[in-house]
């Protein structure tokens, strides 16, 4: 039973790809426990006078806070911690655990200081619990849902795409590709074929060349945004994420899980894909430069 739940625990799960859904999320649970609240009525709001619905309003806006505490600031402070690569259920699980008690704990002194409660053991107690009822239990429930529908879509998609894999023709010898700084200075020439992939590095961009077995790593002080806008790349490479452009000639198999799909290049770190670019995947791979309409 335990290592059961350890190996649900430890299944990668996707974080929020744009700052976009972060912030949905946000506004409409907040609206949520607020209708919920005005609805249901309880803590002792049933005695609350009609028409009344600032106190409504402010339990909505502490159930932001808490919300924007552990899904935008908490990201930013810890970054690696969050970083999706690393990211599971587990984490996902705890993430929506440390919320719900911010909510309760929040909604709770809101409470007191607005109603004159005194704050006892049974009354911070029915706050959580309450709290818990609402949030925990079915955000832990959609959570499992989730990575179970996200992990047989990709898995079955990788399997599929993997056959269509198509193995290029050798780009015309001697076609280089060029990387240069933000100084126009040259960081990398190689051969075409042998650019696997660019990731972005902070202020950098790492340049990962494979020539046969041998994969070397260039840094170069400039953006993938950059590079992109230079024209500096043939157009079989991909920027089938945010952080990282792949050569899709040089992929060799795909495989996938709840995150969505990932590539792989032999002696490479897997390449995720950004899960609203799955569409393309197939496209690139059947070596088409573009996705159709």
């Amino acid at each position: 039973m335990i290592g059961k739940t350890h190996s649900v625990l430890s299944r990668p799960f996707p974080r929020p790809e744009t700052a976009g859904v972060v912030w949905r999320r946000v506004g409409l649970t907040s609206v949520f426990v607020m209708l919920f609240l005005l609805v249901f009525r309880p803590f002792g709001l049933h005695l609350l006078p009609s028409g009344t619905y600032a106190p409504f309003a402010a339990y909505g806006l502490v159930t932001a806070l808490a919300m924007t505490l552990v899904g935008v600031v908490l990201p930013m402070v810890f970054p690696v911690w969050f970083d999706e690569r690393r990211w599971t259920v587990g984490r996902e699980i705890t993430m929506a655990a440390l919320t719900i008690l911010l909510i309760a704990v929040g909604n709770a002194l809101y409470s007191a200081w607005h109603f004159g409660f005194a704050i006892t053991p049974s009354f911070a107690l029915g706050f959580v619990a309450i709290t818990a009822a609402i949030g925990l239990f079915p955000s832990t429930a959609i959570v499992l849902a989730q990575v179970g529908r996200y992990q047989r879509q990709y898995v079955a998609a990788a399997e599929r795409l993997d056959a269509e894999i198509v193995q290029p023709v050798p780009l015309t010898e001697g076609a280089l590709v060029v990387i240069t700084d933000d100084d126009g200075r040259v960081g990398v020439e190689a051969a075409a074929d042998d650019v696997c992939c660019l990731w972005s590095a902070d202020n950098y961009v790492e340049v990962v060349v494979k020539r046969g077995d041998v994969v070397t790593r260039h840094l170069v002080r400039t953006s993938l945004r950059s590079v992109e806008s230079r024209g500096q790349l043939p157009p079989t490479f991909w920027r089938c994420h945010r952080s990282v452009i792949v050569n899709v000639r040089r992929v060799e198999h795909v495989s996938g899980n709840a995150q969505g799909y990932s590539l792989h290049i032999g002696g490479i770190d897997s390449i995720p894909v950004a899960r609203s670019r799955s569409r393309e995947v197939g496209q690139r791979l059947r070596g088409q430069t573009a996705p159709t309409a």
